[in-house]
């Protein structure tokens, strides 16, 4: 009997079409002899059901994951692994039919190899040559210098992974990504393990764990040949909310202090010590699970049929129950799963789209009137309950603003947003980005002399210490104060629009991206000149499909603005050829071609 020398992880949590999908791809592989582990973190399937049903004769081991973050759910994984090679790949990739055999062959030709990384493209038949763009700083894939005073949020050779390569040849890295990469079972134990620390949400549990690999003296390896083809629209839950920054900057800053010390380790001539980082990790499992223990009370009735029994209730329109058994759960698994179950409810009270422009704040979604009222009402009832929970009380009242604004249902809107500006002003401390939501808040409701008020204390605050602002915050702010200056016609908002200039002037645009965003960030102050000279350079400059799409779409809503219809037009018909789904340039076309007619 053929010994296995490689088992294929996968950790999951509450993405069941994908993980079916990603078990399609793989009893497609060359490679049919591998252990396969399942490790499962979520609470809303039955996994398992469901693999029987459309896999009846797929073998493999199924794991109840720890629960608490994606990284400690591959250590699991890690745990249970027995064959001397490890491959984990997440559950939103497709991969194509030879790429495990790729990454197997790549990590076996040599012992000194640790990982080798796939890459996964999102299918738009993107293609780069790494060998003229490899000293572009978008594409460096080392890390020598970064330092603790470096940004959080710092990229490097992330853009390599999402495209397929042309004259495909091993590239040598001192990081990888986390998507689909093989690993020696060796390596991961020399370097302690996956780390414990980071969010699921900035990927920077992959930067760590492949960078100690590096450190470790083994090579870290991207294989071009090998294609896991990704799904970006799985992505959701937690990435999309707007405590997302805050885990990043959080993520970015501790990997970054670790790197410092790590430097210096090395500059002493010590080792990196794997024993007391796994040691680390396992002490914070024993205070999570003690914490768990001492904090709350065990319920008897598995989570799993408690949510089964909660949804029943949504759907019966028992929501006391709901909220009863949301209470029970979290008297049991602590706070955080309270206010997933409400996230949860919503979504299933509200359909899919509705829950998207909740989300999203999207004023283009198409939603029917009726289930626009049939949420409204449902809110106003679960926000009565003496057990709903206060946290959630403020983010309600301003669902249901944005909500009766679809509706036309002005007074509503109002109302209901002015109860969302009460609730947050009762907390003593608020933080920035609560702040900077009252303001959006004053300003919907029509209190603009109010909004104004918080938009110029938080922008002396920036001046003060603008370190503790997100770049994305501070941009929002200009924003809407010079929305404002137009609305108002406001002579005291003249010295924040010279202000807003000078930060748009010193915003970085050595890459794309930061061209792109510098752009854009000119076009919402209604600087059209200045946005559209920076839209043309990026794109006569880039040579990404992406960018030179959104480009012409852009240049197409300044010439509109202009009332250069023809030119718009040209624009609009550019952009649409490289993206044939672009909608809203759609949409555009066709107005254009109702005025055209009409003219």
């Amino acid at each position: 009997m053929r010994s296995i020398s490689l088992t294929i992880g996968i950790p999951t949590r509450n993405r069941l079409l994908p993980l079916l999908n990603l078990l399609d791809s793989l009893l497609r592989q060359t490679i049919k002899h591998y252990h396969l582990i399942i490790s499962d973190d979520g609470d809303l399937y039955d996994v398992t059901y469901w693999i029987k049903k459309k896999f009846p004769g797929l073998t493999y081991q199924y794991i109840k994951g720890p629960g608490i973050n994606a990284p400690l759910n591959r250590q699991t994984i890690l745990e249970h692994t027995k064959t001397p090679y490890l491959l984990l790949c997440d559950d939103d990739h497709y991969l194509k039919d030879d790429c495990t055999e790729k990454l197997l062959r790549t990590i076996q030709s040599s012992r000194k190899i640790g990982l080798a990384s796939s890459v996964w493209p999102e299918g738009k038949g993107e293609w780069l040559d790494y060998r003229k763009i490899k000293d572009h700083p978008e594409y460096r894939l080392d890390l020598n210098d970064l330092n603790s005073s470096s940004h959080y949020h710092w990229k490097r050779g992330d853009q390599l992974f999402f495209y397929f390569h042309k004259n495909p040849k091993l590239i040598e890295s001192q990081h990888a990504g986390g998507g689909c990469v093989i690993y020696s079972k060796q390596s991961l134990l020399d370097a302690g393990g996956f780390p414990y620390e980071y969010s699921s949400l900035s990927f920077r549990d992959d930067t760590d764990i492949s960078h100690r690999i590096h450190l470790m003296g083994y090579r870290v390896l991207i294989q071009p040949l090998a294609i896991a083809y990704h799904r970006p629209y799985c992505l959701g839950g937690i990435r999309n909310d707007e405590r997302s920054e805050s885990f990043r900057k959080k993520d970015g800053e501790l990997f970054l202090k670790k790197l410092e010390r790590w430097r210096k380790q090395k500059e002493s001539g010590k080792a990196i010590d794997s024993s007391s980082y796994a040691a680390e990790r396992e002490h914070f499992l024993r205070q999570y699970k003690n914490n768990m223990i001492k904090n709350h009370q065990p319920i008897n009735e598995p989570l799993t049929k408690m949510k089964k029994r909660m949804i029943e209730s949504v759907f019966n329109n028992q929501l006391e129950q709901a909220l009863f058994l949301a209470s029970q759960a979290a008297k049991a698994h602590g706070p955080s799963l309270f206010f997933q179950f409400f996230y949860r409810l919503f979504e299933i009270m509200f359909s899919v789209s509705a829950a998207q422009y909740i989300r999203e704040d999207n004023p283009s979604l198409p939603l029917s009137l009726d289930s626009i009222r049939q949420t409204i009402r449902k809110l106003d009832r679960l926000i009565k309950i003496p057990l709903f929970p206060a946290d959630l009380r403020a983010g309600t009242f301003l669902l249901m603003s944005n909500l009766a604004k679809r509706l036309k249902l002005h007074k509503q809107a109002i109302q209901f947003g002015s109860q969302a500006v009460n609730l947050l002003f009762k907390k003593r401390k608020k933080t920035l980005q609560e702040e900077y939501r009252i303001a959006v808040l004053y300003q919907q409701i029509s209190e603009d002399k109010k909004a104004e008020k918080i938009w110029v204390h938080l922008i002396k605050k920036w001046q003060t210490n603008p370190k503790k602002f997100p770049p994305k915050l501070i941009e929002n702010i200009f924003i809407h104060l010079m929305q404002m200056r137009k609305k108002m016609h406001s002579q005291s908002l003249e010295a924040y629009y010279f202000l807003a200039m000078e930060y748009a002037k010193k915003m970085s645009s050595s890459d794309d991206q930061e061209l792109y965003q510098k752009a854009s960030f000119y076009e919402k102050l209604g600087e059209i000149q200045s946005a559209q000279k920076l839209f043309f350079q990026l794109l006569h400059q880039s040579d990404k499909t992406a960018f030179k799409t959104s480009s012409c779409f852009h240049l197409g809503e300044l010439m509109l603005i202009q009332n250069k219809i023809r030119e718009a037009k040209a624009y609009f018909h550019r952009c649409l050829k490289s993206a044939p789904n672009h909608q809203s340039a759609f949409q555009y076309l066709k107005r254009i071609n109702k005025i055209i007619k009409t003219k």
